[in-house]
């Protein structure tokens, strides 16, 4: 039986840097949105809906798509500070551009 492995990589230098750039989101909902965004990928990884392989022009359009599946997952959550992480990354549409927006 062949055994899928999956590796998530939460880059925490990346996440102190977004929480203190942007002080009205709070660790708890920003690692939940990242965790369940990732989760969705690995989901869709396992069940062969995408390839990791992909181009830039492919990557970001799965970004978009994850990000839209996570929103509508985490929208009807009730957490405090999770709405503002939800509205941070509708205005910026793609995680990686969030957390790292400014970062140089």
């Amino acid at each position: 039986e062949a055994v899928e492995y999956f590796k998530i990589c939460l880059q925490d230098h990346i996440i102190v840097r977004a929480l203190r750039r942007d002080r009205q989101i709070q660790l708890l909902p920003l690692t939940t949105y990242i965790v369940t965004h990732e989760l969705i990928h690995v989901v869709r990884f396992a069940r062969f809906l995408q390839r990791f392989e992909v181009s830039e022009r492919e990557r970001e359009s799965e970004e978009c798509l994850v990000h839209r599946i996570t929103r509508e997952l985490l929208s009807p959550v009730k957490m405090p500070g999770l709405a503002d992480v939800l509205t941070a990354f509708g205005e910026v549409g793609m995680m990686e551009m969030m957390v790292t927006a400014g970062s140089t």
